[in-house]
């Protein structure tokens, strides 16, 4: 009975280390594509701005 714990003891553990691993990689990846789209909107608002003043110059 002493194996048989040990391997499940190890199962469990490695079971919970990948869940844990997983979990900690789909944040990372959800806060690089937040960070992503943040700089793409800021990117965007200036390029409006300066369409935006552009024609108001041409006017």
């Amino acid at each position: 009975m002493g194996k048989f714990t040990q391997v499940m003891v190890l199962s469990f553990g490695t079971l919970a280390g990948g869940a844990a691993g997983f979990y900690l990689l789909e944040n990372y990846k959800v806060k690089a594509k937040e960070a992503r789209l943040k700089e793409l909107m800021e990117q965007k608002r200036i390029a409006e701005l300066r369409k935006g003043s552009m024609e108001t110059k041409a006017a």
